[in-house]
């Protein structure tokens, strides 16, 4: 890697963490960036690397900052993230020369921030670097607000939020899911023999899942031609199939976004069934009808409607229903771990209340005997047991199942919840974190 690539890798990680502490997202910025650079494929690994392995341990580099600038808040947002980047290669990446990195950065701050600033970078680098040098110590590779560490003990408890934050390898394998049923097998040794250095194996939970990892663009994979898998993660696979839809049944399927879960609803339940995705924002709905069509599933119907105001002209009568709630996501933080800095210890409790209001429109649609299941990418207590307890206190007449349909192989904890995450499998390789709960409704609201 040249010292030229090094100084472009460290000035556009600077510039995405910079943006995401004003509350951007990583991967729409890392992917514009390194198309606009034009960086080579061990350049823009290198960024990657940065960007996300910075954000996994924000506090250890804000405490090493602290240490040695009385006012972290007093300095502008740039600078900071100039710093993290810094500190980040020198507690993490033994192959970056320290000099380098104290160079770099202290130019890159030259140029964007003056020289008064670019000498208190180069101090506090400096300073550092030597007491790594003379102490190094061995840092966590993932590291959570106390708030939110409590939050997920309380829901998941110690040992799989140990799980979570210690032991699923990081970053967590890309996932695709087979199209064509009964073809995981032999999609695996497709790709395997296409690409042998890369890592490809059989999703934990879900029967068309596919795991990689040093498998490249996906695009340039077989099968990608012939429109055989889309990318969609293991967890996310799974809470559609907690569903169980069946040919011919009209579902439900609230807060759909891009369409990733209705595609599969769509397809369990062929065109003799009905798949209406709900969604406030038409933009997302727009795209999950273009994604749909792309799939030939263009039997979906999509509708427009702010479920925590009203269900609009939704009808009863709903075999099945998903309720895919608004969340804090912060299940997904291996992937965007930038939204630690978005969300703060009140989020999960405001976003159940809108989880509860959203359930009361539309559990009353579902007809007697129907299926319904409530989920969350969130691993905490408020957005999982507490907002389900809420909810089956308005309505009485819904029975938690604690078995899962035949299509995904999970279980419910003894209250009744399914925890979903890298847990389920042997060497903690499992999706993200999901919480959701499969009632039957056994008397109408």
């Amino acid at each position: 890697m040249t010292q030229k690539a090094l100084h472009s890798s460290r000035s556009i990680a600077t510039h995405i963490l910079d943006r995401t502490a004003k509350g951007a997202y990583v991967a729409p910025l890392l992917n514009a960036e390194l198309r606009r650079n034009a960086l080579s494929k061990a350049d823009a690994a290198f960024c990657t690397e940065l960007c996300y392995g910075s954000l996994r341990v924000l506090p250890i580099l804000d405490t090493a900052i602290k240490k040695h600038v009385k006012n972290l808040d007093s300095l502008d947002s740039f600078t900071k993230a100039a710093l993290q980047i810094a500190i980040f290669q020198i507690y993490y990446l033994d192959r970056v020369p320290l000099h380098a990195v104290v160079n770099e950065t202290v130019a890159l701050v030259t140029r964007k921030r003056g020289k008064g600033l670019a000498g208190l970078v180069n101090a506090v680098l400096r300073k550092i670097g030597k007491e790594h040098e003379a102490h190094p110590t061995e840092h966590k590779n993932f590291v959570v607000p106390d708030w939110f560490d409590r939050s997920m003990t309380k829901a998941l408890g110690k040992t799989r939020s140990a799980i979570f934050l210690n032991e699923r390898p990081l970053p967590p394998a890309l996932c695709l899911r087979i199209l064509e049923s009964d073809a995981q097998t032999k999609w695996i040794q497709a790709i395997q023999e296409a690409q042998p250095k890369a890592e490809v194996k059989a999703g934990a939970v879900c029967p068309q899942a596919i795991l990689l990892r040093r498998a490249g663009d996906p695009r340039n994979l077989p099968g990608f031609d012939q429109a055989a898998f889309v990318v969609q993660e293991e967890g996310a696979q799974a809470l559609a199939l907690l569903l169980g839809a069946k040919q011919g049944e009209c579902v439900l399927d609230a807060c759909a976004g891009h369409g990733g879960k209705t595609a599969i609803l769509a397809k369990q339940v062929g065109r003799s069934g009905k798949v209406t995705a709900v969604d406030k924002h038409p933009k997302k709905l727009m795209e999950a009808k273009s994604y749909l069509q792309k799939l030939q599933l263009e039997w979906v119907e999509t509708k427009a409607i702010d479920l925590s105001r009203g269900k609009g002209k939704l009808e009863t009568g709903f075999d099945r229903i998903l309720i895919d709630a608004p969340c804090t996501a912060l299940g997904t933080i291996h992937r965007r771990p930038e939204l630690l800095r978005r969300c703060n210890q009140n989020d999960a409790t405001r976003l159940a209340e809108l989880q509860l209001a959203i359930s009361i429109q539309l559990i009353p649609l579902a007809k007697l005997g129907a299926t319904i299941v409530f989920g969350t990418c969130s691993p905490s207590y408020e957005e999982g047991a507490q907002v389900v307890a809420a909810i089956e206190k308005h309505f009485p007449g819904l029975e938690r199942e604690l078995t899962s349909p035949d299509e995904v192989k999970l279980r419910a904890d003894d209250d009744g919840l399914f925890r979903i995450g890298p847990w389920l499998s042997p060497d903690y390789d499992g999706p993200d974190l999901y919480q959701a709960v499969r009632w039957k409704v056994k008397s109408t609201p």
